[in-house]
């Protein structure tokens, strides 16, 4: 639906069913597993936020991976303060959105997250 209206110029709209179909995903039970896949990647950026030295690391890591990538972009944003979720979010798939939202979640609440961690 998003590319339909996005086609239509009504880009609010548009904005509108992206957030929907996030809300949708992040509902759906089988995500939190897929999120443990990036466990790893999540625990990098939690500790990195707190962590003047890991941020550096991640940082220079993000980089070999390219700025061209929505996920990479979303991320660094997140280490420079940014903590709008959807603003954050808005340029990424149903993959990487829950992603990020989990970083989030984490950053608000580290228990929230931890069982991905494990």
């Amino acid at each position: 639906m998003a590319q339909i209206t996005e086609k239509q110029n009504d880009t609010a709209k548009a904005s509108e069913y992206r957030r929907l179909s996030r809300e949708a995903r992040a509902a759906f039970k089988g995500t939190r597993y897929e999120l443990r896949k990036h466990g790893q990647l999540i625990a990098a950026v939690l500790a990195a936020v707190d962590d003047a030295e890991v941020r550096k690391m991640l940082k220079s890591v993000l980089k070999e991976i390219g700025t061209d990538n929505n996920l990479v972009a979303a991320i660094q944003r997140i280490l420079d303060g940014k903590r709008d979720e959807e603003v954050l979010c808005e340029p990424l798939d149903y993959v990487e959105a829950p992603i990020i939202n989990a970083i989030l979640r984490g950053i608000e609440e580290p228990e929230m997250v931890k069982e991905l961690l494990e």
